[in-house]
């Protein structure tokens, strides 16, 4: 069975495509590789010492999974799971948001345009 059943990129193609979006974005300051498969990548996009994005992406499955993390706990976050997408609020992160703006589809890019907003409003940097 490929890897590449669910998913027109391969992992090391989103490793790159996150660490270019990254690159757009002066308030990412570190980008690690958590953890890596053939197929499943977990990358931090450090903000600061405690504030960062964790992007999970299994090629498998289609699973996407964006979070703003503030030490241990999800601020934001868009999942993609089973090919339908949602939004966990900032200010209720463990709500499940399924509305017409929830469902639409983002880029890694796209949400670290929503991050920036809301660390910036949230004066989180």
């Amino acid at each position: 069975m490929s890897s590449r059943r669910n998913s027109s990129r391969t992992v090391d193609e989103w490793e790159q495509s996150i660490r270019e979006a990254a690159a757009r974005f002066s308030f990412v300051q570190t980008v690690i590789v958590a953890d890596k498969s053939p197929v499943a990548l977990k990358m931090r996009l450090f903000l600061g010492p405690e504030l960062f994005v964790q992007v999970y992406i299994n090629v498998m499955t289609g699973t996407q999974n964006f979070a703003l993390i503030l030490g241990r706990e999800r601020l934001y976050g868009r999942d993609c799971v089973d090919g339908a997408w949602h939004r966990h609020p900032y200010g209720d992160p463990g709500g499940h948001d399924f509305s017409p703006e929830g469902v639409q589809p983002v880029t890694v890019a796209e949400f670290l345009s929503e991050v920036r907003e809301i660390v910036e409003e949230a004066e989180l940097l």
